[in-house]
């Protein structure tokens, strides 16, 4: 009584535990490379930002028509590749992946922006210390086409394999398996990814004219695991 009222009490004020201090940042690793794996840039770019893109890479023969992948909200590592268009003849062997100890391993040669060739004499080249050539066979299509493989006196690469023709019909100027060629794994104790690379000589590939035709070569790999 006729006394001062007590001050409340002062009590601490506790830290948050949601926000304890600064929060680290988290960020990601961009790569971009070109459609043979060249890395053509690196960035680490923070969680839910944009990478930057480097400048447009460019190719023989191709035009390039932008990146494989979005990057304007990264939320992960990524690798993103350059593809590209062409409206040039282009021609390809496949890829394959096969088993240590499998015998042999086929792969189709493919042709695409086909405008009608008269003549191809194309070569494959191989690692001769693993594979062997086995056997070859033309596709079902390009009914014109006459096709001659390797003889069984040629033991190593490149192995060349000619396709030509008297005339074309309209049915030998479409895309698709121009033939498919069967290797030998001689090495059934190799292991690895070995390269499976196309050639021609300038001039071995001409249209209904016999004007010479400039051609992409698109190589594959073959892996054993």
């Amino acid at each position: 009584p006729g006394g001062d009222e007590p001050d409340d009490p002062i009590i601490p004020t506790e830290p948050d535990p949601t926000n304890p201090g600064e929060t680290p940042v988290t960020t990601y690793v961009v790569v971009f490379k070109d459609w043979n794996g060249t890395v053509l840039k690196t960035e680490t770019v923070e969680a839910g930002k944009a990478a930057t893109a480097p400048a447009a890479p460019s190719r023989g023969g191709y035009t390039f028509a932008g990146w494989d992948k979005t990057f304007d909200n990264v939320a992960g590592d990524l690798v993103i590749t350059a593809t590209y268009t062409t409206s040039r003849m282009t021609i390809s062997i496949d890829s394959a992946t096969v088993n240590k100890g499998t015998g042999q391993v086929t792969l189709n040669v493919r042709v695409k922006n086909n405008p009608g060739f008269l003549g191809a004499s194309l070569m494959i080249n191989v690692d001769d210390k693993v594979f062997g050539f086995a056997s070859a066979s033309k596709a079902s299509g390009y009914s014109s086409m006459i096709f001659t493989k390797p003889g069984s006196a040629v033991v190593k690469s490149p192995y060349t394999f000619v396709l030509d023709a008297m005339e074309l019909t309209d049915a030998d100027k479409v895309d698709g398996v121009l033939f498919s060629v069967t290797f030998k794994i001689k090495d059934l104790s190799a292991t690895g990814t070995y390269d499976i690379r196309l050639s021609y000589v300038e001039g071995d590939i001409f249209d209904e004219n016999f004007d010479s035709l400039t051609v992409n070569l698109e190589h594959g790999y073959i892996t054993i695991q």
